[in-house]
């Protein structure tokens, strides 16, 4: 029954119910008053009832797939100051080409369509739309990027002018600090089992035409039942390999010829305990293998460019390691990244072994304390410090003179050794830490003579592993800087060119930064009782002579140069100018005597170019691993070659210099001079210790042998 109450009135006198249209009130003759009448809300059909649910059902099935979806409509507005618009016109502005169809500078518009999302894996991505305009013309800029748990990576970056001309900002360009790499090698793609649809036919024009590498697809490699592990539903990497050099026994038995195999089906390396692999490389059999299983888009279809590019991608990683003996990079755009997570970062990679570096790579450093130095309050028992029982010197091998030979032999000592930071004076040797076994060459390419000299000093060192100045392992002695506990405040370490490091250790009360002071007790050096404290934007390190080296805050630093040296003050209150890019890579390095040496910096913060007010240059090159592979001084060239990271040879104008060797955990066990001595290193560990060396045992190369026992004092950091 329905309820149809609401289409009756009520008298207002008598409260009774009258009927529609009533004048008056047949109980009390009340007059009526006409009331407007109420719309009846109208029931809605079935059929929208059925829509709804339809729409609702539709929703829940497109949830899952919203990242999708989110690639296909533009559904936020972003301000011309979000941080990614602004890092893409930055881009823009520094490109060469950019002048030619826009004029300078670009600005963005207002608003930009597109968005910025991440997930709960820490993974985030953005597509943005940004309008642009220059003083020559107008148009729309095309950015994409991506993000794990390292800086925004860009992916793509393009300008489309009105006119239909586009920029690509990330295509490949000259690079003057690239040294050509040798291509005398002959690689074969090898499809395995039935891998179909993944652009291997196009590889061979790919890497001839971008790489100058010589590549061939061979026919495809049946599978055996030895080559898949049935309980796990995976091929077996090692039976790949196996298959891939029977089948092509004689490229197999050529030291020239890599094969590099390609599957469809899922891949794990019996050898590690991984669930999956999405590369495996075997550099002694000269032989790679790639699996595409996990890297196929969802929904495939209208994807499998996509696809292509990913496989290209992992070939290409699996030429750098296994063709190219290249180390694992640290740059995200690189194919050779260290890090690959999966699909996700593949798209990050660009095709080149060497990155894009700043190009791509978003610099994600920023500044975070101002905070005024607080009173330090120092105990008094703290300030009594015997500094004549210090030390802190480790036992040493040091070769000098050793570019004259083999017209003069080179000297050769037996020594201790301590930190040392390398600034105004010349140096060009050679030292085996005997302590670590570590390898350190340090090398002074300019040097500006004066009363205040200033030198320009490259450092290496084999146990470094870090990117620093000159590439991998490699960095200048002004780019010195700290590093120490935080929350509390304990220590400071500064980092000096060599990797060597002075140890501070706070004899302030308290656990904060503002009212921390640091002192050096560690070594007998120029540093003995040198103090670290806050200055209110960045640090001061005070010499007992007066000297003061001060250091920018970097608590948010990304690389070490985020934190270098910014200024300097000798003993005599002469101050040494640092100028530095927003990037704190050094420009600029000025004496007191207003003499200086400036320093050209290649996409990768890397110097390949340092010149005097004199005029005087000096060049340096880097290979595609970012390892310093020649430099070009005032009077010769010399060439490093690299195992790894680990430097296995010098020449100089074409001769050799000095030759080394490592043992199985990377350290020193052998040096070998140009006149043929050889100098042979072995060490012995703590029980239960393999990393700490108990004892190094030196033999010259008469044969006689001289053991060194490692005892470092409780203040020393190596």
């Amino acid at each position: 029954m329905s309820d149809r109450l609401n289409d009756f009135e009520r008298c207002r006198s008598c409260a009774a119910t009258l009927a529609p249209g009533t004048k008056q009130c047949p109980s009390c003759n009340t007059p009526v008053v006409a009331q407007k009448s109420k719309p009846v809300p109208a029931q809605s059909p079935k059929r929208w009832r059925h829509l709804r649910h339809a729409l609702i059902a539709a929703i829940l099935l497109v949830l899952p797939h919203v990242p999708q979806v989110r690639n296909l409509v533009p559904f936020r507005l972003l301000h011309w100051t979000s941080p990614l618009v602004l890092e893409a016109i930055t881009r823009a502005n520094q490109h060469p080409e950019t002048e030619a169809l826009f004029g300078k500078p670009v600005h963005a518009g207002w608003l930009s369509r597109g968005y910025v999302w991440g997930d709960e894996t820490g993974w985030s991505e953005g597509k943005i739309w940004i309008p642009v305009d220059g003083v020559k013309a107008t148009g729309m800029m095309y950015v994409r990027g991506g993000q794990a748990d390292g800086p925004w990576v860009f992916s793509e970056l393009q300008i489309v002018r009105e006119d239909g001309r586009t920029l690509d900002l990330l295509a490949p360009i000259a690079q003057p600090s690239l040294l050509s790499r040798k291509n005398d090698v002959r690689i074969y793609i090898v499809p395995i089992g039935s891998a179909q649809g993944l652009g291997l036919e196009e590889l061979p024009e790919f890497y001839r035409s971008h790489h100058g590498i010589s590549v061939q697809l061979l026919d495809s490699v049946r599978l055996d039942t030895k080559a898949r592990n049935a309980a796990r539903r995976q091929l077996i990497f090692g039976e790949l390999v196996r298959l891939m050099r029977e089948r092509y026994l004689q490229l197999a038995e050529d030291q020239s010829a890599y094969l590099i195999g390609v599957t469809d089906e899922d891949m794990y390396i019996e050898t590690v305990n991984w669930r999956f692999a999405y590369t495996g490389y075997d550099p002694n059999n000269r032989a790679g293998v790639v699996s595409s299983s996990r890297f196929i888009p969802h929904p495939l279809a209208g994807n499998e460019k996509l696809l292509r590019s990913r496989i290209r991608k992992m070939v290409s990683r699996t030429i750098g390691f296994t063709v190219f003996n290249l180390p694992p990079s640290n740059d995200p755009s690189s194919v050779i990244y260290g890090d690959l997570y999966g699909a996700a970062s593949a798209d990050l990679m660009s095709d080149s072994f060497e990155g894009l570096g700043a190009r791509a790579v978003v610099d994600a450093f920023r500044g975070a304390h101002a905070m005024q130095p607080a009173p330090a309050e120092i105990p008094a028992d703290a300030s009594n410090f015997d500094y004549d029982k210090v030390d802190g010197r480790y036992p040493c091998v040091r070769i000098t003179n050793w570019k004259d030979a083999p017209n003069k032999p080179a000297d050769v000592k037996i020594a201790k050794c301590a930190p040392a930071i390398y600034l105004n004076g010349e140096v060009d040797e050679i030292e085996v830490d005997l302590s670590l076994g570590n390898l350190i060459t340090r090398t002074t390419d300019l040097l500006l003579l004066g009363s205040t000299p200033v030198a320009a000093t490259r450092c290496y060192r084999s146990w470094a592993d870090t990117v620093e100045t000159f590439g991998r392992n490699t960095t200048l002695s002004w780019d010195l800087y700290p590093t120490g506990s935080r929350q509390p405040y304990t220590y400071i370490d500064v980092n000096t060119c060599d990797g060597n490091r002075l140890h501070f250790k706070r004899i302030s009360k308290g656990t904060g930064y503002a009212d921390a002071v640091y002192e050096h007790r560690a070594t007998a050096t120029a540093f003995l009782g040198s103090r670290f404290s806050w200055n209110g934007s960045g640090w001061d390190l005070k010499l007992r002579d007066g000297s003061m080296y001060i250091f920018p805050e970097s608590y948010y630093a990304k690389k070490p140069v985020d934190g270098s040296l910014i200024r300097f003050r000798n003993a005599n209150g002469q101050t040494f100018k640092l100028e530095r890019s927003e990037r704190r890579t050094l420009r600029r390095l000025t004496s007191p005597d207003g003499r200086f040496i400036t320093f050209e910096h290649d996409a990768a913060h890397r110097i390949f170019e340092a010149e005097d007010d004199q005029k005087r240059k000096v060049s340096y090159l880097y290979d595609h691993g970012g390892r310093l592979a020649e430099i070009r001084g005032l009077h010769a060239v010399r060439r490093h070659y690299y195992e790894s990271t680990f430097l296995m040879k010098v020449e100089e104008n074409g001769r050799s210099l000095v030759e080394f060797d490592y043992d199985r955990q990377g350290r020193l066990s052998e040096l070998k001079l140009a006149d043929g001595r050889k100098y042979r290193f072995r060490y012995e560990y703590h029980p239960g210790e393999e990393k700490r060396i108990a004892k190094a045992i030196l033999t010259a190369p008469d044969g006689s042998s001289a053991k060194f026992d490692i005892e470092l004092g409780p203040e020393v950091v190596r």
